[in-house]
């Protein structure tokens, strides 16, 4: 078969407390999975992983050849990146979730300082990407492309990106 199948392993995970133990399953799953297919570790999106791991996921994927993050996916995402407000703060909070270690930028800010210039990057959701951002995430990225999830779209926002403008 001509088919290639590519694991992502997303980490997650607010709390900086569990950063270490968060990147060390990644690790094993991607060795793991290695054995018999493609496999690398990716930051789920850009809400979801504190400042301490971050920097430890940016150093694991710092030569990998593809990398995923859900990016723009809802207007709460900037809400939560920037000011520690909205439904995803709200929300957040309400699990015990800790939101003092997450950087504190806006999402295309923590793009750019944590994932490789050199990488394939896949932003997935696109559904409150700008025109601006997807040009400037074109040319800052090896190269950038734009994953539709229909479905989950609507479910979460109710709405679809402008996909005219991801062409």
């Amino acid at each position: 078969s001509d088919i290639i199948f590519y694991n992502l392993i997303e980490v997650l995970g607010l709390d900086p407390a569990h950063a270490n133990d968060t990147i060390a399953y990644a690790k094993l799953l991607c060795e793991l999975l290695a054995k018999g297919s493609r496999a690398s570790i990716t930051p789920h999106s850009v809400y979801s992983l504190s400042e301490t791991l971050w920097e430890l996921t940016q150093h694991e994927i710092a030569n990998a050849p593809l990398v995923s993050i859900h990016y723009a996916e809802s207007r709460d995402e900037a809400l939560l990146t920037q000011k520690r407000e909205g439904e995803l703060a709200n929300t957040f909070t309400s699990w015990g979730l800790p939101l003092d270690d997450c950087p504190k930028m806006t999402p295309f800010e923590i793009v750019s300082k944590y994932l490789p210039r050199n990488s394939r990057v896949l932003f997935v959701h696109n559904t409150h990407l700008s025109h601006h951002e997807a040009i400037t995430l074109k040319g800052l990225f090896k190269q950038s492309f734009f994953t539709l999830c229909p479905e989950s779209n609507l479910h979460i926002e109710g709405t679809l990106p402008n996909i005219a403008m991801l062409m």
